[in-house]
């Protein structure tokens, strides 16, 4: 009797499981637009309705890492470059591409920056800060010296 009601259980849960009908639109790439600006190439893209895109890059035919709307680095000027976009709903896929010719090379990569304190007509922000915080101090004891001799 036991082993019988668990397989009556095992098979229900299979039937009513099998019973899962996913309600989706396959996702649609509607438009595809490459621009190149002084930042990089932009691939703007417009899907349907609950799907999202998915990048990928490739430069005369070689496929490069980059998985962002907008390719920065890895092209030169009359490279092939191709945007292919993969629109997903997180079960179906659609894919399409645009490519264009580049007209310009990838702008440089900023490798590093520099970081410091400015000068403001003479007088530097943590100074200026370091001064306003004891002027602060000096108050607040000049207050906490009249609270005592009115509490006393």
């Amino acid at each position: 009797m036991k082993w019988s009601l668990i397989v009556v259980l095992l098979v229900s849960i299979q039937f009513a499981t099998a019973q899962i009908v996913f309600d989706l639109e396959e996702p649609k790439i509607n438009e595809i637009n490459l621009k190149e600006t002084s930042d990089g190439i932009f691939c703007e893209v417009k899907t349907n309705e609950d799907s999202w895109p998915i990048f990928e890059w490739s430069v005369n035919g070689v496929k490069i890492k980059e998985s962002e709307p907008l390719l920065t680095s890895g092209y030169s000027e009359d490279d092939k470059i191709r945007c292919t976009v993969i629109a997903t709903n997180g079960y179906l896929n659609s894919t399409d591409f645009r490519e264009i010719i580049s007209a310009q090379s990838s702008p440089p990569a900023i490798t590093g920056a520099i970081i410091g304190a400015t000068d403001t007509n003479g007088v530097f922000p943590w100074l200026l800060a370091g001064l306003l915080g004891g002027v602060i101090l000096v108050l607040a004891l000049i207050n906490l010296r009249l609270y005592r001799k009115i509490k006393s």
